[in-house]
């Protein structure tokens, strides 16, 4: 096995994920947002706070693109637009706790259908999964 081997198996690994994603993905259920403005939120979620360049960044799409989302996800009470403490002339964007909601309930509609799929979810079996993913991420994505 090889540098290529490696980087062949962690590229088919995240495209697994993404199918993971798509498959369990639920952006809200209630018609009220975009799968676009769940996928902004769910980083904001998952990441902390980060300012539009870096949300834009994280989805691969353009500025202005990203930055109306973020006004209507404003608009409806998801996201909050706090100045920066290092550096007064950026904008940091978080959820609010109306966002929080929101995805988490969201996360909670994903366990269930993730849960259902298998009955096999033994102690031991959930243990050896949280190890695994916790040696990926320590390995791969220091």
């Amino acid at each position: 096995m090889d540098k290529d081997d490696l980087f062949n198996s962690t590229a088919q690994l995240i495209s697994k994920m993404h199918d993971f994603e798509i498959k369990f993905s639920s952006p809200g259920g209630d018609g009220e947002i975009t799968a676009l403005q769940y996928d902004l939120m769910q980083i904001l979620y998952f990441s902390g706070k980060k300012n539009l360049s870096g949300l834009s960044r994280c989805l691969n799409i353009n500025l202005p693109n990203s930055s109306r989302e973020v006004k209507k996800l404003t608009a409806l009470g998801f996201i909050e637009k706090k100045i920066s403490l290092e550096d007064k002339r950026k904008t940091e964007l978080t959820l609010s706790d109306k966002g929080i909601l929101k995805i988490e309930s969201s996360l909670e509609v994903m366990k269930e259908q993730f849960f259902s799929q298998s009955s096999d979810w033994s102690p031991e079996r959930i243990k050896r999964c949280i190890s695994s993913i916790a040696t990926l991420e320590k390995e791969l994505f220091f």
